[in-house]
């Protein structure tokens, strides 16, 4: 069969402009629970050039790096320094993703009393955000 008679591919999408490019899309996370299962939380993520989502990671970077000070023995928390990272964390996750299907609220507050139950979900969720922005591997 030559180049001529093969059928070429069809794209099952095409774009025209650069603008309004999935405002917003469905972003399943995969969460390891403790006991070696994993929960599936259905987010709704907010569409981004990967410029902006490069912008929001350089700042949450520059806010670790401000508030890193060295510690004494005697100052010293896990809770504290646990706790902090958590909460700039969520507050990085509102800013890539508008909603999940949980009937809790989304906010910042009950991503950190998810994290709280099931660990490691925030870091699942930046994660999968960033596989979809910086990759493209969302639903590929």
């Amino acid at each position: 069969m030559s180049k001529a008679d093969k059928q070429k591919s069809i794209p099952a999408a095409s774009i025209k402009s650069l603008s309004g490019i999935a405002p917003e899309f469905d972003m399943p996370v995969n969460v390891p629970r403790l006991d070696g299962t994993s929960v599936e939380l259905q987010m709704r993520a907010k569409g981004m050039r990967k410029s902006e989502w490069l912008a929001l990671r350089d700042a949450h970077l520059q806010d670790l790096r401000d508030n890193d000070k060295p510690l004494k023995d005697a100052e010293f928390s896990f809770s504290q320094m646990v706790g902090d990272r958590m909460k700039e964390a969520a507050a990085l996750v509102t800013k890539g993703v508008s909603g999940w299907q949980l009937e809790d609220a989304f906010t910042a507050d009950n991503l950190l009393a998810l994290e709280d139950v099931l660990p490691g979900a925030i870091q699942a969720i930046l994660g999968t955000y960033d596989a979809a922005m910086f990759h493209g591997r969302l639903g590929n």
